[in-house]
């Protein structure tokens, strides 16, 4: 049973990525519905140098990329994000975030968009261990972009935010999710942001039963311990780095977010929530909202 029905959903994972998920067409739906809203699309400017497709890792006999947004106005160390793209663990690429790593560069903040593996590629804990990877690469290079190693930021949205919420709420070792690449570098993190990205898999609020079963290769109720073990939400630890959240009017997508502030605080973590309402799953794509989630976002990766 178990093996048909990872057959049967990475073929779904393959039809699924072939209609690529884009801003683009996001933003053809959305636009239906929210008549007012324009996308956000990165500009090239004098004051950010972009630099594409940089290898970070091999997994699996193939490259792993990311694309570098660096601010060109700054003499010194600057901080550090690195975005984990969404699109349901099945879909999307790193160019969806290239409108927020190139505002960053923009605000003096260094972006790195991050390229990692997909459920139809590989399962989990593949994508949980090309974040771990990218972050320790990230270490590795620091002295050759002038990156602040000591302010580090993993910033996620949708599916990338419950992988940047499980990298750092762990932010340690753990033997299942970790590689061999760049082994000498510590891979844990200062700060998480997450936008709209889920803490539990098993919640009553949770819906992410298909995607989240591609991304897992095994249902919920054939191995709930696996899925338990990639929720955020199970590994909050006095080391557990500082969150900040941001939500949409879907309450699917907040699963676990309120037990995981309460963990949290437990542990004197801080930790803040912003809902945005009225808006839709995808709202960092679009303004009005770009701008309003960018000021305390900006404010958290440079305190």
């Amino acid at each position: 049973m178990k093996n048909l029905f990872l057959t049967l959903t990475l073929l779904g994972c393959s039809l699924f990525c072939n209609a690529q998920f884009t801003a683009e067409n996001d933003y053809r739906r959305q636009k239906e519905i929210y008549p007012f809203i324009e996308l956000v699309v990165f500009q090239p400017s004098d004051s950010v140098k972009t630099t594409m497709n940089v290898v970070y890792s091999t997994a699996q006999g193939r490259p792993l990329h990311v694309d570098i947004f660096s601010p060109t106005f700054v003499n010194e160390k600057t901080p550090l994000v690195l975005l984990i793209h969404g699109g349901g663990w099945a879909g999307g690429n790193k160019t969806l975030d290239h409108a927020l790593a190139g505002t960053f560069a923009k605000q003096g903040i260094s972006a790195v968009a991050v390229e990692y593996r997909l459920s139809g590629e590989a399962i989990y804990p593949a994508a949980v261990q090309d974040v771990k990877t990218a972050i320790r690469w990230a270490k590795k290079e620091a002295a050759n972009y002038g990156w602040d190693t000591t302010n580090i930021t993993l910033m996620g949205t949708s599916a990338g935010g419950q992988l940047v919420s499980l990298v750092g709420s762990l932010n340690g070792l753990f033997e299942k999710f970790q590689t061999n690449e760049h082994a000498q570098f510590s891979d844990r993190v200062h700060k998480v942001v997450n936008i709209d990205g889920v803490q539990a898999f098993i919640h009553p609020v949770s819906e992410e039963r298909m995607s989240a079963g591609r991304f897992f290769g095994v249902t919920a109720e054939e191995n709930p311990d696996l899925w338990n073990e990639g929720s955020a939400l199970t590994h909050v630890n006095p080391g557990s780095a500082k969150f900040l959240y941001f939500s949409s009017s879907s309450p699917r997508f907040t699963a676990g977010y309120v037990e995981m502030m309460e963990k949290l605080r437990e542990y004197n973590i801080k930790n803040q929530m912003f809902n945005i309402p009225e808006t839709p799953h995808t709202f960092w794509f679009y303004e009005p909202w770009f701008s309003q989630i960018l000021i305390p976002i900006v404010a958290f990766v440079k305190e």
